[in-house]
């Protein structure tokens, strides 16, 4: 279960949290409104809920970005605000 970042807009970090059944490997992605990949990073996801902090200097500019999470069966897919 992938949860919606908070806060929603942010101006200096957000969270991202998100629930596994079981352990296992994942990848989060962060892409801009163009399908564009602006980061991408493969996770040993715990089971349980899980959470990632994103810092605004990650991303290029102020808008609307899109974040997902992917595992072997599961794959979901929301979208964030940054306002700098």
């Amino acid at each position: 279960n992938l949860h919606q970042n908070t806060p929603n807009p942010f101006s200096g970090k957000t969270v991202i949290s998100y629930e596994l059944p079981v352990a296992e490997k994942l990848t989060l992605t962060i892409t801009d409104l163009v399908g564009k990949t602006i980061y991408s990073q493969g996770i040993n996801g715990k089971k349980g809920l899980n959470q990632w902090l994103i810092q605004s200097s990650l991303l290029p500019a102020n808008g609307i970005y899109y974040y997902s999470i992917e595992t072997d069966s599961f794959k979901d897919i929301k979208k964030m605000i940054l306002v700098k």
